[in-house]
């Protein structure tokens, strides 16, 4: 009989054993499933991510973050500021992290250029930088995102320009009006005085250079 027990305790405990390890089986099944879905959402939003440890190296960073920099995923992380760009860059970056970590206070709304390394060209970012924290709380590094507003900026500094050539062209205009005037005031002055032909026709003259000086400068 006790024989027969101990098997039959045996037998439920293996029981036990295997229903633990098949909770624990599913348990990791969907912790992967939803990682993967993690995965997927980062992956997909345009909005660029790295993560970073105190040492300034990419501990993970999604595809936007990649392509900004014309490469992978995979040819980003584990690497530093100092192995994808140049020294001065790099230092910039790597300081303005670690005046996040030492304040663990975020930086949020920089507008900055970033220059692209495997093209040279010249992009605007709106960036944000917020310590990451491990589960005790401890700064263990820095989260930073970014926003490609290069278009934005781009319109922004052709509106500046217009406005500035528009304002160019309305001090030529009240230039030329003023000009004008005085000629006109003069020649009406001059004719009261009995002006001749002679003096009229070299003052025209005279008048019509001033006026060509006067358009070149406006142009």
């Amino acid at each position: 009989m006790i024989g027969e027990r101990s098997a039959l305790e045996l037998q439920q405990q293996n029981a036990e054993l295997q229903r633990q390890l098949e909770q624990v089986k599913l348990a990791e099944a969907e912790a992967q499933r939803r990682l993967e879905e993690l995965q997927l959402i980062f992956d997909a939003s345009p909005i660029m991510f790295w993560y970073k440890d105190t040492e300034n190296r990419n501990i993970r960073v999604n595809r936007a973050a990649a392509e900004l920099e014309g490469t992978s995923v995979e040819a980003i992380e584990g690497k530093s500021a100092y192995d994808l760009y140049p020294k001065e860059q790099a230092t910039a970056y790597h300081n303005d992290d670690l005046e996040v970590i030492k304040s663990e206070k975020p930086k949020l709304n920089i507008v900055e250029s970033h220059t692209v390394p495997a093209t040279g060209e010249t992009m605007w970012l709106q960036t944000g930088k917020v310590p990451f924290r491990d589960k005790e709380g401890k700064v263990v590094g820095v989260v930073a995102f970014a926003v490609d507003i290069t278009e934005q900026k781009r319109a922004e500094n052709a509106l500046r320009d217009t406005h500035q050539e528009l304002e160019k062209r309305n001090r030529h205009t009240q230039r030329v009006h003023e000009f004008f005037l005085a000629t006109l005031e003069h020649l009406m002055l001059s004719a009261s005085h009995g002006i001749s032909q002679t003096e009229l026709t070299d003052y025209l003259k005279d008048t019509r250079s001033q006026f060509e000086k006067l358009d070149h400068v406006g142009k």
